[in-house]
């Protein structure tokens, strides 16, 4: 699974847990639910980032913030 692939996964995962829809995350983002789709679907990383990450033995990982109260 590519870097992009993985960051993807992971925000449609989190959006599940959150009960939040793509139209509900654009209006809170202001932008279209057209635009939020091509999004998830097409948007990328710089194919630079994902082979620098891999040259360092890097991942980057999306993981959900902790609260603080």
């Amino acid at each position: 699974m590519t870097v992009n692939e993985q960051i993807k996964e992971a925000v449609r995962e989190q959006m599940f847990r959150k009960r939040l829809n793509q139209s509900e995350v654009a209006r809170q983002l202001n932008l279209t639910p057209q635009a939020l789709s091509k999004t998830l679907r097409r948007g990328e990383m710089p194919e630079t980032w994902g082979r620098l990450l891999e040259l360092l033995d890097l991942e980057l990982i999306a993981v959900p913030k902790e609260r603080q109260q």
